[in-house]
């Protein structure tokens, strides 16, 4: 990975995004999606100078979430290499998941900030920006998990790791979906 795409402007996120180029892909933008809903949480909870340790919180997610942006760029471009040298890439493919699901498990843990925050926010503008926040990272999971299970079927059905990330899809599934 060159650089970090959090270095860049948007505009340039985006033309990377609509390049030939196999990253930044789907992962990646989900998790700069998820983070900036956090940002955004971390916006309200400002206004309404609500308790530090919450935003602390938000913001420790939001930071996790850009995180795993880079290292979902990263990992796939360690698969691809592997692929194109004729590397074992089981493992890559492995990392390839693990930030998927690392991004996942962060973005649930924002939605379950979402629902501490909620009561600072009955009504209002920032009862609107909260609830778009909460969209986003449901939304930004959910199809996180549609990468996961696309990349497991590169793994073998025996393969340890898979079995494990296999078992944990149910629970993970019913967590977006509250």
């Amino acid at each position: 990975m060159e650089r970090s795409i959090w270095s860049g402007t948007l505009a340039e996120f985006r033309d990377k995004v609509r390049g030939t180029d196999p990253v930044p892909a789907g992962v990646s933008i989900l998790a700069v999606t998820a983070s900036l809903a956090l940002a955004l949480i971390a916006k309200v909870l400002r206004i309404k100078h609500a308790e530090q340790t919450l935003l602390d919180a938000v913001e420790q997610e939001s930071t996790q979430l850009a995180e795993l942006a880079d290292r979902d760029v990263g990992a796939f471009e360690r698969y691809l290499e592997c692929v194109r040298s004729k590397h074992p890439k089981d493992e890559a493919m492995r990392e390839a998941i693990r930030v998927p699901m690392d991004a996942v498990r962060s973005a649930l843990r924002g939605m379950e900030l979402c629902r501490q925050a909620a009561p600072l926010f009955s009504t209002g503008l920032t009862a609107a920006d909260l609830s778009v926040a909460a969209s986003l990272l449901r939304s930004s999971a959910q199809a996180m998990l549609l990468s996961v299970e696309a990349n497991l079927s590169h793994l073998t059905e025996d393969d340890p790791f898979r079995k494990e990330t296999v078992a944990a899809l149910p629970e993970l599934k019913n967590s977006t979906a509250l």
